[in-house]
């Protein structure tokens, strides 16, 4: 009965409101009438800021009458009002950031099986599904609901941050692009590309993205900082080193090196070094050599291959004083879930005994080999030289 008492009050006092020349649309007069805070706690509207004093003293005691009614009613009424879309919403947010995920997503399976198009309910669900490691289950929940939402830029933009973390390039790059040509989104996702061509190497590209974000965007952060790493990756580099062994043959080596080196673009550098040692045998005779090189150093991004050449001689004080050959060659391949295979070969000095330091000796070296290299520090390596 008090329901039936409240909606028609409403319905009067809203007539009224019309009947002045209100600019209040019935839908927003309904609204904020019926506004209300949590639990049994209720807040209402006073008519005066719905319709000024000076639309006359009756219409305004007539509608504040019908407001009472429909406050004391309400009032009544409890929680049968309450928006069944908003509420289980709110409520999952609250468990989920309170870190209760399964009980958040239980909540949003119940939503969205009432409300299949509720395209907050299954955005929601599909994160809340990613924070419990459900990545499958998180994938297909944002497949039905950019297919449901096709327009729905923060669906695609959360879902592409996710493809992005689990390195699910080609899937993210598809809804990426279209999003990077609007310019509502081309900041975030500009920047979310960008960051995928990083962690792939492809720092040419990348560095590209993240110009993109910035002009779109001056305060991506994320963005700036990314730029800021690869320009330092990619910067003009001069390296100087000492060392020295010790070896009861006897053998004793004090040794230097240089290097320095530049790139020509984020994927290709150029580098030279040069390294002179002595070499101390327990004998008056003294033994100098000195070796330099030229390396080339370049990364395919497509390829997921890497390649490295290098060319140089060295000079050994034994002898007859002769200048010898030096080169390396490279090819790493990156394997998924941080593997790779690499194929090496080399030809250098040997100066590892006394023998060979008397008598120079060239080696000839081909190696292949299987490595494991995580972010997480796991580090394994199997070779055959």
């Amino acid at each position: 009965m008090g329901r039936k008492i409240s909606q028609l009050a409403t319905d009067c006092g809203l007539r009224t409101y019309c009947g002045l020349g209100t600019k209040t649309t019935a839908d927003e007069g309904l609204r904020l009438l019926r506004t209300r805070t949590e639990s049994t706690k209720k807040t209402f509207v006073s008519p005066g800021f719905l319709c000024p004093p000076n639309f006359g003293g009756m219409t305004i005691r007539v509608i504040a009458i019908f407001g009472l009614a429909s406050f004391l009613t309400v009032s009544t009424a409890g929680a049968q009002d309450t928006d069944t879309t908003v509420a289980p919403l709110a409520r999952a947010e609250q468990l989920r950031n309170s870190g209760e995920f399964a009980e958040a997503a239980g909540v949003l399976r119940q939503l969205l099986a009432s409300e299949p198009d509720n395209g907050d309910a299954a955005r929601l669900l599909a994160q809340t599904l990613y924070w419990l490691g459900d990545v499958p289950g998180a994938t297909a929940v944002y497949e039905r609901a950019i297919a449901t939402h096709p327009h729905d830029a923060a669906v695609r933009l959360d879902y592409a941050q996710m493809l992005v973390e689990t390195r699910s390039a080609a899937r993210a790059a598809e809804i990426l692009e279209p999003l990077i040509e609007n310019p509502a989104t081309r900041g975030r996702a500009a920047t979310l590309a960008g960051t995928m061509l990083y962690w792939q190497g492809d720092l040419a590209r990348a560095a590209t993205r993240f110009r993109i974000a910035l002009a779109a965007d001056s305060d991506a952060a994320e963005a700036r900082r990314q730029l800021d790493e690869i320009r330092a990756l990619s910067a003009p580099w001069i390296a100087i080193g000492a060392g020295g062994l010790n070896d009861d043959q006897p053998l004793d080596r004090i040794e230097g090196e240089i290097e320095a080196g530049f790139f020509i673009n984020p994927l290709l550098s150029v580098a030279a070094r040069a390294r002179p040692r002595r070499f101390d045998i327990g004998t008056a005779e003294k033994y100098d050599i000195v070796g330099g090189e030229v390396e080339l150093s370049h990364y395919a991004p497509a390829a997921r291959l890497e390649t490295l050449l290098a060319a140089g001689g060295v000079n050994h004080s034994a002898g007859d004083g002769s200048r010898m050959w030096t080169g390396r060659a490279q090819l790493r391949f990156r394997l998924p879930n941080f593997f790779s295979v690499t194929a090496r070969g080399e030809r250098a000095p040997y100066l590892w005994t006394v023998a060979s330091i008397e008598n120079p000796v060239m080696s000839e070296t081909g190696t292949l080999a299987a490595a494991l290299s995580r972010p997480d520090g796991w580090l394994a390596e199997a070779a055959v030289r």
